[in-house]
Order: C-alpha cells, then structure tokens, then sequence
C-alpha cells in the first residue's frame, strides 16, 4: 500500500467526506428516499430560503458545487418533480430554483428522520472526541474553507 499521503489531511477529510455520503445515501434509502446527500442539500438549501430567489450560481458558491456538477443535480431533481427553474428575466444566463409542493412535501414529510439520521452519523463521526476537541476541528476546518476558497 502506498503510504506517502497516509498523513495528508486532505486526503483524510476526503476520506471521511466519502464515508459520511455513503452513509447519509444509506441511510436516505433505508427512509425510501431515492436521492442522495447532496441532491437533498440543495433541496435543503432552497426549503430554508424560501421566499427568496435563489439561482443555480448561489446554490454553487453555497455548497462549493462545480458548475456541471450543480447542473446535473438540477436536471435530476426537476426529472424527479421536486424542484422548478426558470430563466431570471433581468439576466437569461441565470437560472432561479425552486422547491415544488412535491419537494416540499417531501422535506416536511421526512424533516425529523432525516435530521435523526444526520445527527447520528455526526454522533459517530465524533465518537471518542470530546467537546473542546470538537469545538476546534470545527473551527479549524471552517479556516481551511476559507483558505481555500
């Protein structure tokens, strides 16, 4: 096994990035959700904003999605009937998103599992960890967000 990037903490937030999904994804279809983690972090996203227009570039630069990946996840979720989008009449390279009474209803009808389920694999992940220690990763790890962005 090649060990040269054993020690590298972005290897190691990736890693964990990739378990956390998979286990989210699983757990989603354990509920009889057929979407995925970040699928329904964007329906999340649009349900806390309501009443405020979002384009597809907000949702983007929020959850630090590629442009094709933000796309892909639109196309899927409006397939699917759980969001709308429409050109933003004042610029036509802009494309406002929203969530359908389907995909509404689909938030609210799981809302408490799906925050059961969140707060369970973040129980997991933090397992042997004590407050303090989890007080600074989260703070070092919002720092190196910000330097990377």
């Amino acid at each position: 096994m090649d060990t040269l990037f054993e020690d590298n903490i972005g290897r190691n937030l990736k890693t964990l990035n990739n378990l956390v999904e998979k286990k989210l994804n699983n757990d989603l279809r354990s509920l009889g959700v057929s979407l995925t983690g970040t699928q329904m972090s964007v329906m999340m996203w649009l349900h806390n904003n309501q009443g405020v227009p979002l384009t597809q570039k907000q949702i983007e630069t929020e959850l630090k999605l590629s442009h094709p990946t933000t796309r892909g996840i639109n196309k899927r979720l409006v397939e699917a009937g759980l969001i709308e989008t429409q050109v933003v009449a004042e610029d036509k390279r802009q494309i406002q998103l929203q969530l359908t009474p389907k995909g509404r209803d689909l938030l609210d009808s799981y809302s408490h599992q799906l925050k059961m389920k969140v707060d369970a694999v973040e129980a997991k992940m933090l397992t042997g960890i004590d407050a303090n220690t989890q007080t600074i990763l989260l703070s070092s790890i919002r720092t190196m967000i910000r330097n990377m962005e």
